[in-house]
């Protein structure tokens, strides 16, 4: 695949005034109504209803409570499933994608007569209702283990947790009909507290956090083992989240063995180190916390969690936070194509347009022994005084229009049919937030009386990281 060097770097300097904000921003969502004040509740995100889906939690009235909320990507709204799982807190979620299903295993709480009950139950949501599983093997009851989908292998991961008796170090995996005990090569030390998310661009879940002990770090599942990947950030109860449109597990939150929230920045997993992210303004520190990420909106939620580093004791929290880059990164294709010797010529791409990454144009259509012609342009309105898109007929290109203005145009030679090019966009600050256009012209001297060819054109609003 030949490498393309992107050569805006000077005219984005240039022509654009310098953005000093960073990359990451809080935003605070405030509206009526939400959940109660409360931490240890589950969150996940919902294939089939939309948004974010969550359930009971600790608050601060007796009993625990059996609520299930939606949050849409503006506002929180209760809903009323016919079946419910019973009143708890301590219990995880995880977002079956295959199956389209929320599931939801475990918890504990108090009952009537003021004792401990724990559960290990398996529900799940369906978009408008739980229901209970009966598998024939189900993992010992237990609260404050770590959940998670891992969508190469098909199957809900769980490890961890207690029962305030045992301290759990079990793996454990649901295929929606029953629970299969697994056996990793690796022995694992138990965990209570910890967070677990999958990471989709590397297919594998990232298990951090946990009480302070020996085995607290950082771990990642294959479906075989455990492999120890060095340190966690500081602070248990933080939680993970996946963030799809960035492909990074986010770390947020914690605290000390007081339940002391520590004010812990955001924190970011790329398979090899923990970054610290800087952000000017952040949520009041929090532990126990619920996060999940929105791919809807593109952004991660937080509800609720608890600090006990103030009275009164049990400072629980009904805040909701959301987090999300400043300039996110979009490709869509516009305009038409027009055919040549070997098809419509064409251009595409899946990946996103974030500043210091690589992007791979995909091309097809592209005419035989010949040369493609890839343009880049800031404008679509207008180039050269002329309004865009500008139709080619008039020059011996009938169907064919020009999409974009041609500031910079890259020469490549074409074999024929599908190639790819890799544009390299490098970080230039001005230029976050802007949209550069690119449209293919090819070389077909057969096409029509011009001799050329034009592609559709992709938009791309250029993100930060």
């Amino acid at each position: 695949m030949p490498s393309s060097r992107f050569v805006f770097v000077a005219l984005a300097a240039s022509c654009f005034a310098s953005t000093a904000s960073g990359q990451l921003v809080w935003q605070a969502q405030i509206g009526t109504p939400h959940p109660d004040a409360r931490h240890e509740a589950g969150m996940a995100h919902d294939p089939v209803g939309g948004g974010l889906v969550l359930f009971g939690g600790s608050t601060n009235s007796f009993p625990a409570p059996a609520d299930t909320w939606r949050w849409t990507g503006t506002a929180w709204q209760q809903l009323n499933p016919v079946t419910t799982p019973s009143a708890r807190y301590g219990s995880r979620l995880a977002t079956d994608t295959r199956r389209n299903v929320i599931v939801l295993f475990g918890g504990f709480d108090f009952n009537g007569a003021l004792q401990l009950v724990y559960f290990n139950d398996t529900w799940e949501w369906n978009g408008s209702n739980w229901t209970q599983r009966l598998p024939n093997t189900n993992p010992p009851a237990r609260y404050n283990s770590a959940l998670a989908y891992d969508l190469a292998r098909g199957v809900t991961v769980m490890f961890g947790g207690t029962n305030d008796s045992t301290f759990f170090a079990d793996t454990w995996e649901w295929d929606g009909v029953d629970w299969t005990l697994r056996v990793p090569s690796t022995p694992m030390s138990w965990q209570v507290n910890h967070s677990m998310a999958y990471d989709a661009a590397r297919g594998v879940v990232v298990m951090a956090d946990g009480i302070h002990h020996a085995s607290r770090g950082t771990w990642e599942w294959n479906g075989v083992t455990w492999t120890p990947r060095g340190a966690c950030p500081s602070g248990f109860g933080a939680r993970l989240t996946y963030d799809a449109a960035r492909e990074r597990i986010v770390w947020y939150g914690g605290g000390d063995n007081n339940l002391h929230a520590l004010p812990g920045p955001v924190q970011e997993w790329d398979g090899q180190v923990w970054t610290q992210r800087p952000i000017a303004v952040s949520p009041p520190p929090r532990l126990w916390h619920m996060m999940a990420f929105d791919p809807v909106a593109e952004q991660i939620v937080v509800f609720g969690g608890r600090d006990d580093s103030q009275q009164p004791f049990q400072q629980r929290k009904d805040d909701t936070w959301t987090l999300g880059p400043v300039h996110r990164a979009t490709a869509r294709e516009f305009g038409g194509a027009c055919g040549g010797t070997a098809g419509l010529l064409t251009i595409a791409t899946a990946d996103r347009p974030w500043l210091g990454t690589t992007v791979t144009i995909d091309w097809n259509g592209t005419p035989a022994s010949s040369f493609v012609l890839l343009a880049f342009g800031w404008s679509r309105q207008a180039w050269g005084g002329a309004p865009l898109p500008l139709p080619l007929g008039a020059i011996g290109m009938p169907g064919c229009s020009l999409l974009v203005s041609l500031d910079f145009a890259e020469l490549r030679a074409s074999i024929g049919g599908a190639m790819q090019q890799a544009v390299v966009l490098p970080y230039v600050a001005a230029a976050l937030g802007f949209e550069l256009s690119l449209q293919g012209i090819g070389l077909d001297a057969a096409a029509n009386a011009a001799g050329f060819t034009a592609s559709n054109g992709i938009a791309l609003r250029l993100g930060g990281l």
